[in-house]
Order: C-alpha cells, then structure tokens, then sequence
C-alpha cells in the first residue's frame, strides 16, 4: 500500500540542516554522527572560543555576537541548536535528540520502544551531567569514579534485561537509536580521557560486558566510518577552559602551545542522495501502520525527513488521487467527454447512437460528472 516515486535530486538542491556548537566534539557529536550514519544532508557549524591575555583569560563572542540572530528565530536559543532546511530552530540538547531522531527514524519503531527511547535519552544525559561536572567544576583526580558512576551500572542492567547482545547489542531494538549515539561518545570520550591519564576505565576488567559490546558494535558500523576519519571526530572533547579533554589527547588545554587542531576545518555537507516520496493509502492510515512503515525503512537504513497529513477534503479539492493514477483518471475525471478520442463507429455498434448524437443530446459524461448529475 505503497506508493514511491525514486527522484534524483541535484547536488545542493537545498540547504543542509545545521548542527551548530561549540568547535568541539561534547554534545554535538553524537547529532552530527545520527546525521552521517543516516546519510543526512548536514553541516556542522562550530563556535570557537578564543584564549586571549593573559592566559587564561576566554572570548566567547564567537557564539555569543551571534546569538541574538538565533533568538529571533527562537527565543530559546543555546547551544547546541539545530536549524532544519526549512529554517526551523530547535534548541535544549534533548529536545534535539529527539527532534532529529525523529526526522531520522532513530527513535525506535513502535509506542513502546519511544518511550524506552525517551527514558534512555534521559539516563544517558545523566551521566553526561555527572561528566561535564567533574570536566570543567572539579579536578582530574575525579575522573576514575566515572567510570563506576551509577547510571553506567543502570545502563547495563538495561542491556541485560533486554537481551543484548543476543537480541542486538543495542540499547532499543537491533540497530542504533538515538541514546546509542550519545552513549557511545559518552563512553569513548571517558576511554580517551582514562588513558590519557593512565587510569583504569569503564572497560577494565570486563566490568560492563554488554556496554563493551554496544561500544564496539557501534565503532564498526559501516555507516560511520566517514565520520572516524573525518575532522570532526579529532575535535576536543571539551572546550579550552576544562581540567580534562580540552585537547584532542585527552589532557587540559597547554595554552603556551599553538592548537593541533583547526576549529574552523570541520565544515561537512554530504551530497543529497536519491529521495523518494511515500504514503499510506487511506484506508490503511492508522499509527499503528504510519508506525510500522517508518520502523521498516528505519531498518534499511532509509530516513524519513519529513512527514504530514493529507486531508480528504485536500486530495479531492486538488485532484491528487486523479493526478497520481493519471493515465486512468484522465478518462473518468479529469477530461470531459468531447474531449476524448472515441472511436465513432465503435461507439454506435454498441449503444445504436452516434458519438456525436450523444455529445449533442448531453447523454454521455465522465465519472465525476455522473455521480453529481445522476
């Protein structure tokens, strides 16, 4: 019951969505990685915070000189935001989560695994909160005790409950959602800066088997190895003024030492690929089919971008039924009798009555017309 129609579209037809943060990897990683691996037209827009003297002193005009323009588009604008091709603004870090896992179909494929998703989403920024208070309000020396922090703990007795990694190593469903993403630069971001330190990790001693095996899962996934060995994958972990992971080593910023980095590099647009347009025919368009559709192309690796509804009274108004079947519609609907080519000999063999008599007399009319006249 469906109809699709495979158009290929031209190289930068339209603007990509932007994924705008600071010029690190932190919270935007994980939506620019949701981007690549389901093949999204995006652009990665980073703010660079200046060091300026004497050290270390920070200019974050580069976010701030700007932001004004954002809140005219939203009045909650922070960072991260993202700025979708139809220039629509979301900010509030989960909210983006969700709004491009929506978009993507990466937030699971029926009402119960959204809802898992959604408790995910918020057990995993959790733990992020517990990092980000250590990374830039507390000392190096608090860094091991993440790696036993309770929501990992929790996590993998999620996994356990749901049967990973036999059921798939991933936390809703067998490929990645929208938690998966954040998770796993929460984890690697925490292996970096474990072995810059040269402390034991979340992954010592097969402490945590089923998140080891989500973590290595996800590194492999084909969809993102453009991502690995992309520049956005050697930003920072945190920005310049935190005690760990302001370098790409893992370590604090070194502020008499130039950046190995640049923050200004990381600019990605992928090429649109091919699109297709989809939908449910009405006498199946019920959520329950809306959801299974979503959750079959989801798993080919095939992204939604954009969903709607079409009224009745909107299809027939506009003829969209008529214009999509038009090579049948055009003879019962859409084109008047006088209009079509009838065979008149044909016609006067069956019925006993000319073509042309019956135009004249007005016996003769298309389907549309019988239902209103007849």
């Amino acid at each position: 019951n469906l109809a699709l129609r495979n158009v290929p579209l031209k190289k930068n037809a339209k603007m990509p969505i932007k994924i705008a943060y600071w010029s690190i990897r932190g919270l935007a990683a994980p939506l620019r990685m949701m981007a690549e691996y389901s093949g999204a037209d995006y652009e990665a827009v980073c703010y660079d915070v200046k060091v300026t003297d004497p050290a270390p002193k920070f200019d974050l005009s580069s976010w701030f000189g700007v932001k004004p323009q954002i809140k005219e588009k939203n009045p909650l604008a922070n960072l991260p935001y993202l700025e979708d091709t139809d220039g629509v603004v979301v900010t509030q870090s989960n909210a983006c989560f969700a709004y491009l896992g929506a978009k993507l179909g990466l937030l699971g494929r029926s009402p119960l695994e959204k809802v898992q998703v959604d408790q995910l989403l918020c057990e995993v920024m959790d733990l992020r909160n517990a990092c980000v208070k250590v990374y830039y309000g507390g000392a190096a020396s608090e860094v091991p005790a993440l790696c036993t922090n309770a929501s990992l703990e929790k996590l993998e007795a999620w996994l356990a409950a749901k049967g990973a990694p036999t059921q798939g190593p991933f936390l809703v469903g067998a490929t990645p959602t929208a938690p998966d993403f954040h998770l796993w630069e929460l984890l690697d971001q925490l292996k970096v800066i474990c072995a810059h330190l040269g402390c034991p990790c979340w992954d010592v001693a097969n402490a945590y088997p089923r998140l080891a095996e989500l973590y290595a899962s996800f590194k492999k996934l084909p969809q993102l190895a453009g991502y690995f060995e992309s520049p956005l994958s050697k930003l920072p972990i945190n920005n310049k003024m935190a005690c760990v992971g302001a370098d790409p080593s893992g370590g604090p910023m070194d502020f008499a030492a130039p950046a190995t980095w640049d923050p200004c590099e990381p600019s990605v647009q992928r090429e649109v690929k091919n699109a297709a347009f989809v939908f449910v025919k009405p006498h199946a368009a019920t959520p329950e089919t809306v959801a299974l559709v979503k959750g079959y192309l989801a798993g080919k690796g095939i992204q939604v971008v954009s969903e709607g509804v079409i009224t009745a009274e909107e299809i027939d108004s506009k003829k969209l039924i008529d214009q999509h079947y038009y090579a049948i519609a055009s003879k019962a609907t859409i084109l008047k009798p006088k209009e079509l080519n009838v065979p008149s000999d044909k016609f006067e063999a069956q019925f006993g009555l000319s073509w042309e008599a019956a135009l004249a007399q007005g016996n003769v009319y298309n389907a549309m017309d019988a239902c209103e006249k007849l």
